[in-house]
């Protein structure tokens, strides 16, 4: 928790006088359709390729923790980066044992490997350093 409320301070404060870019990547649900997520780069030089690379990683972690991943939902992300290292902020929406939908967000990091290549491989150039965990929003 000292964590989320460390990074969250990042956020804000890097926000001030920050590069942001803002987009939509396209990730799958918890049914496998696809559906277009917005995504906010807070001070990144990334190449479309790797955010949505993060992205669909960062959403494997998310739907992998939820109780009923059929009703998993992406609903926003954020990525920040420090030289090789990318920390990704997920927002997403899943339904519990009973039924009850609520927010959650979850927190990774990630290293980013061979930074100089054109061509990522995604299984081996994102690397997951710390997996924050989800809490509700």
């Amino acid at each position: 928790m000292k964590n989320l409320l460390i990074f969250c301070m990042l956020i804000i404060s890097a926000s001030l006088s920050a590069q942001i870019n803002k987009g939509t990547v396209e990730l799958e649900n918890g049914a496998d359709e696809k559906i277009s997520v917005p995504y906010q780069t807070i001070n990144c030089n990334l190449t479309q390729q790797d955010i949505d690379g993060l992205s669909f990683m960062v959403g494997l972690n998310a739907r992998s923790v939820c109780k009923n991943r059929l009703s998993y939902t992406p609903r926003k992300i954020e990525i920040m980066q420090k030289s090789d290292t990318a920390t990704v902020f997920i927002k997403f929406s899943a339904k519990n044992g009973y039924g009850a939908e609520s927010g959650l967000k979850m927190i990774c990091e990630y290293k980013i490997k061979n930074l100089d290549k054109d061509r990522r491989d995604l299984l081996n150039d994102y690397v997951l350093i710390r997996n924050f965990g989800a809490i509700n929003d």
